[in-house]
């Protein structure tokens, strides 16, 4: 007789191998990268065929940056970022950055500034010459 699949793990996995788990059965949960296992990784396989999973969760211990980054650029590439760690933002093609392009990421594992304060614009080339100063009639231009 097995247990079933075990429970899943939010930002973790089951270490063990194989997909039968006999009673008595013990897997070992971990967590993905940039995350630290709090609490006892250890489950087992009980005689009622029930998982007997301690407390544990999955602590992030690094900043992201989130998905879908609207044609932005991170230098460097990474899936992760530790605290005190840096990364540079730019634009790709035809695109240009605005707000800040460098961000931290902080002890409270929160980007500094925050990243939403940067996006991509569409660069506009202005093809008109800046008007020369007009006056109103009563006006008259200084120094002119």
């Amino acid at each position: 007789e097995f247990c079933p699949s075990p429970p899943a793990l939010k930002d973790g996995f089951v270490q063990s191998e194989g997909t039968m788990f006999p009673i008595g059965k013990n897997i070992v949960y971990a967590c993905n990268e940039g995350y630290s296992l709090v609490g006892d990784p250890v489950a087992r396989c009980g005689e009622d065929l029930q998982w007997l999973v301690g407390e544990m969760h999955c602590q992030k211990i690094a900043c992201f940056l989130p998905g879908g980054m609207n044609g932005m650029r991170s230098d460097p590439q990474k899936p992760f970022y530790m605290v005190g760690e840096k990364v540079t933002l730019s634009c790709a093609g035809g695109m240009s950055l605005e707000g800040p392009s460098t961000f931290l990421c902080g002890s409270s594992l929160k980007w500094s500034p925050e990243l939403k304060s940067a996006q991509c614009v569409q660069k506009v080339t202005s093809t008109l010459t800046p008007a020369a100063p007009a006056c109103q009639p009563w006006e008259k231009l200084q120094n002119s």
